[in-house]
């Protein structure tokens, strides 16, 4: 994931490991099988297991650098490794460029609002999860409100609602043009 997109670093550790997640789940290309970490639920959603202990190996490899506890840059020598390892695979790097362009710049609470609202099975352990949907209620609160107050039903409330909900989950997995 660091290597993606010419080595853009990534802030925070819930982004690096919830980049790794989407990735682990979205990436499907035929014929290439591809080995993920075993995610948990955990705290803030999915967790890759041993995460830390990986963290700790990469650094000490000198495969990757972490600055302030959690800016993640990948080193020149593991860009080297990436190109050795990858070099005859392009089509995978090109999935996790993807899936980097799409997700490292957005804020967490959406990306995390994109996960939770996509994979609910990772969720149950989730100390921030009261918090996430809470927010959605609050906002769905409103509008349903406005439509009471407009004569709209709360059936087309809701109808609305899920497709704004599917819309914008496809406008988060399309590329950015």
């Amino acid at each position: 994931m660091l290597y993606a997109n010419k080595g853009e670093k990534v802030v925070g550790k819930i982004k690096l490991a919830k980049l790794i997640f989407i990735a682990s789940k979205e990436i499907s290309l035929p014929g290439v099988e591809i080995e993920t970490k075993e995610f948990i639920p955990y705290k803030e959603g999915p967790y890759p297991v041993d995460f830390n202990d990986i963290i700790d190996f990469a650094t000490e490899q000198n495969l990757m650098e972490v600055e302030n506890d959690r800016i993640f840059k990948i080193t020149s020598f593991g860009k080297r490794k990436i190109e050795e390892i990858f070099g005859n695979k392009k089509e995978i790097l090109t999935e996790i460029e993807k899936i980097k362009e799409k997700f490292n710049k957005i804020p967490d609470d959406l990306l995390l609002a994109y996960v939770y609202l996509k994979y609910p099975g990772y969720t149950g352990r989730s100390e921030i999860k009261r918090d996430i949907l809470e927010v959605i209620k609050k906002q769905f609160a409103s509008f349903k409100l406005v439509a009471r107050r407009k004569k709209i039903s709360e059936a087309d409330v809701e109808r609305a609602i899920e497709e704004a909900r599917l819309a914008t989950l496809q406008k988060l997995r399309r590329s950015p043009e």
